[in-house]
């Protein structure tokens, strides 16, 4: 669920990047933050992981100017990935606790579909305990590659066929941002849904 600082007037909202070790996440988050303006973003952080089994995640956050604010507030987003193969139960619940949204990063490669089925099943186990629907967001990576499955065979095998997809070699930054704006917009659609649901509530019905 999305954070409110009411002193600040902004709310807190976390993208999670999600996929096999060495799919692309954290190639994703250097891209993202190298090419944005410095002063919309903080540091790009190594942060250890609260199980203390050793592992390690990165994340970052930035405000995105153009959005403008939602119900008087203005939105800023907290970016978080696994880097490598730092992988373990750990640090996943890490990178999910809190999430509002997921982008799930595919290995195109043929060779990385069972890495890829496993990490699927293994995020739709720790969905399934939280009461509210996460948006997710899909991106092919490694396109660029002679051995990428197609994006139909891919999206087919991972049960996404109804997710926003985008191809993307995040090596190359291209459909990174692309993905970005995706899961942006699907997190600023679940704020606005929860602020008129929150509102809805608190209003007195007709006639009271």
């Amino acid at each position: 669920m999305p954070y409110i600082d009411a002193e600040r007037r902004e709310i807190h909202v976390k993208i999670a990047f999600w996929g096999a070790a060495l799919a692309g996440k954290t190639t994703n988050l250097k891209f993202i933050h190298e090419r944005t303006r410095p002063e919309l973003r903080s540091p790009l952080q190594v942060c250890p992981s609260q199980s203390q089994d050793g592992t390690q995640y990165l994340r970052f956050d930035f405000v995105m100017l153009a959005l403008g604010e939602i119900r008087g507030f203005r939105p800023r987003f907290h970016l978080c990935a696994c880097p490598g193969a730092q992988w373990e139960e750990g640090a996943r619940r890490d990178v999910l606790h809190g999430a509002d949204v997921v982008v799930f990063v595919a290995d195109s490669q043929a060779a990385r579909a069972d890495a890829n089925l496993e990490m699927m099943e293994n995020l739709r186990a720790h969905l399934a305990a939280r009461p509210d629907e996460v948006p997710l967001t899909l991106q092919c990576n490694k396109r660029d590659l002679p051995a990428a499955l197609p994006v139909d065979e891919l999206k087919a095998m991972l049960g996404l066929d109804d997710v926003p997809t985008f191809e993307a070699s995040a090596v190359q930054g291209a459909g990174v941002f692309e993905t970005l704006k995706s899961s942006v917009k699907q997190a600023v659609m679940r704020l606005r849904a929860l602020s008129d649901s929150n509102r809805g509530q608190h209003e007195e019905p007709d006639g009271a």
